[in-house]
């Protein structure tokens, strides 16, 4: 089983899409920062959450109930816009902002999730894309003094849970 939380128009063939809003291809309509989700314990594989999270009310919440949903070594997968660009910030709706370091706290104090893969993500198109892995390489040096000045798009995340 697997979860796309935030669906939107972007339905995935093969997963349980939820939204807030019902639509064409929406599986379920649930709010996500409704606790608990009208799933078990233990149940998914995998859930993907592209440019949702930014917009819950309280992120560690809903981060301990994607962590009750998943079952054991089930990865999540995180896309959202990175503080530092101006999409971020742009939204109202937006009321989190994720750094390269946001789940580093929950691997090292919950230990509820293991961090697979993180990555700076900029635009595919033009010159940006080369800086991709340029800045990967070197996260914390772009993080403290680059990122206001070429500031990238998103911010990607994998996420393994542990239980």
């Amino acid at each position: 089983m697997k979860l796309n939380l935030g669906a939107g128009k972007q339905i995935l063939e093969g997963y349980v899409n939820l939204d807030l809003v019902k639509a064409r291809g929406i599986d379920t309509v649930w709010n996500a920062n409704r606790i608990p989700y009208p799933f078990p314990k233990s149940h998914f594989d995998e859930i993907f959450c592209n440019h949702i999270l930014e917009h819950v009310d309280y992120l560690p919440s809903v981060m301990k109930e994607l962590w009750r949903i998943s079952k054991p070594k089930a990865k999540i997968i995180i896309k959202a816009p990175y503080f530092a660009c101006s999409g971020a910030f742009n939204n109202p709706e937006h009321k989190s902002f994720l750094t390269y370091k946001t789940f580093d706290y929950l691997q090292k104090y919950w230990g509820t999730f293991r961090i697979i893969k993180k990555r700076i993500l900029f635009t595919p198109y033009g010159f940006f894309k080369i800086l991709n892995p340029l800045f990967n390489i070197f996260p914390d040096f772009y993080e403290r003094f680059l990122c206001f000045i070429i500031p990238c798009s998103e911010i990607y995340y994998e996420l393994e849970v542990i239980k």
